[in-house]
């Protein structure tokens, strides 16, 4: 294993100019329990890519394992400064928010995420979720069965429809 891992690390090494290997870097090192080197690849990655929204979402996910949430939400602020609209960071930022507490500033984000991207039904189903949990049921409702039309074989989503049509257990 060790060898392989030394292996996987030289071939990533070898494409270190682009972010995408560097992100490659931090997950290696993250996985290996390494957040400093993790940190610091993820930080290439956005120095070398910074279009390269995986290094922004990886990097705040990072500071999210090490329970540095403020870091975390500082850093998707920063990616959607660079990249207004980037569903990808809305939705983390979005679930940074929900971990804070901040839930109106969540649902703003996971809106924004899951209009913005459509094609991702899960997007649309950790917004109906949220919704939901806020005690706005029926609008999770309507979120969830638009989504369904769009991704009708998503199981997470035909759950979730099914019990926002059935109401809250009596």
């Amino acid at each position: 294993l060790t060898r392989a891992i030394d292996e996987y690390r030289r071939a990533q090494q070898v494409y270190a100019e682009r972010p995408n290997a560097q992100v490659n870097l931090g997950n290696l090192a993250a996985a290996m329990g390494d957040a400093a080197a993790a940190e610091s690849a993820y930080r290439r990655a956005l120095a070398v890519g910074p279009y390269f929204l995986p290094g922004w979402v990886n990097l705040a996910d990072l500071y999210r394992a090490l329970g540095r949430e403020e870091e975390a939400a500082a850093t998707l602020r920063a990616g959607l400064a660079q990249h207004p609209g980037a569903a990808d960071l809305q939705h983390a930022l979005g679930l940074s928010l929900v971990r804070s507490g901040d839930l109106p500033a969540a649902l703003a984000e996971l809106k924004k995420a899951a209009l913005g991207a459509p094609e991702n039904g899960r997007y649309a189903y950790v917004y109906a979720v949220a919704l939901h949990s806020a005690g706005r049921s029926s609008e999770a409702h309507d979120v969830a069965e638009a989504a369904l039309v769009r991704h009708p074989q998503d199981a997470a989503l035909q759950q979730l429809a099914a019990s926002l049509r059935a109401g809250p257990p009596r």
